[in-house]
């Protein structure tokens, strides 16, 4: 069986390296301010798709146990 890799789309690849070069750009300006609330915005970001894959997981979980007739917390 061959791995699911996941490689991103170009425009995620463009998007990542904008968001990269502002970093950079903050940070040899010493715009510390800015650059703080630039990673706790990624922060806060990193962390609402970890609830939403957590919430995936669950769902497909769900859904899986149910069209196979299992009780997914028993297993």
């Amino acid at each position: 069986m061959q791995p699911n890799n996941i490689e991103p789309r170009l425009e995620h690849q463009l998007t990542k390296h904008a968001q990269e070069k502002y970093l950079e750009e903050l940070h040899a300006q010493q715009q510390y301010a800015e650059l703080l609330k630039a990673a706790k915005l990624i922060n806060d970001l990193y962390f609402v798709e970890r609830m939403k894959t957590d919430w995936a997981v669950r769902e497909a979980s769900n859904n899986l146990a149910e069209l196979c007739g299992y009780d997914r917390d028993s297993c």
